[in-house]
């Protein structure tokens, strides 16, 4: 975690890449998807010291990493989930899921951050895991790794 966090301060110090254009009074608002373990977002938050964190992860049980953040920072709102899953994120309704398929009941059909404006600001932090079971996921049957 903070090897990535320190990663996240060097690429800031280099390009700004933290640096989010806001009006004033205005909160800043970051997704961070695929957040485990959390470097990225506590150096997002280091530079943002008024953002708050909305952030996504997969579940430690599920095969995802443990994530990290400061005891006590109540500026991050975690959601364990399996980003491949929320099949509506990808314009999919249940009636198009086929009745066969080995993660029929682990689709979900919400979306949980719908609504809410990030400001163009979001963070990947783990996202070829999650690409390629994406790829698993909604090409089945028809790739298989």
């Amino acid at each position: 975690m903070q090897t990535m966090r320190r990663t996240g301060l060097d690429m800031h110090r280099k390009t700004g890449a933290f640096t989010v254009p806001t009006a004033p009074g205005a909160t800043t608002r970051i997704l961070d998807i695929c957040m485990a373990p959390g470097g990225f977002t506590i150096a997002a938050l280091e530079k943002n010291p008024f953002a708050s964190v909305d952030a996504i992860t997969l579940p430690e049980q599920s095969g995802g990493a443990r994530y990290h953040l400061p005891l006590g920072e109540k500026r991050v709102t975690v959601l364990l989930g399996d980003l491949t899953m929320f099949a509506t994120e990808f314009g999919v309704v249940e009636a198009e899921v086929p009745a066969d398929h080995p993660d029929v009941a682990e689709f979900v059909y919400e979306r949980p951050f719908v609504g809410r404006e990030y400001g163009g600001f979001s963070l990947e932090s783990g996202v070829g895991k999650w690409l390629m079971r994406l790829v698993q996921t909604w090409c089945w049957p028809m790739v298989t790794f």
